[in-house]
């Protein structure tokens, strides 16, 4: 197995006046948590109003295998 750099696995980037040092697999994760949770937000919204929206077909497996 070849060898991870720290410099691979954990990234650095500014923000001001703050510098934040994060792994990228949390970055990666955070992403992901967020955008779910935003396809929750505007269902339950467009529910609210009547409209019936079906995330199924949205999922990542699902658009995998839109290629096959």
């Amino acid at each position: 197995m070849a060898h991870v750099r720290d410099e691979d696995v954990i990234k650095e980037f500014k923000d001001g006046n703050e510098t934040y040092r994060a792994k990228v697999s949390t970055i990666l994760s955070q992403a992901v948590y967020h955008a779910g949770t935003h396809y929750g937000e505007i269902a339950t919204v467009l529910r609210q109003h009547g409209y019936k929206l079906d995330l199924d077909p949205l999922d990542v497996w699902s658009f995998a295998h839109l290629d096959n």
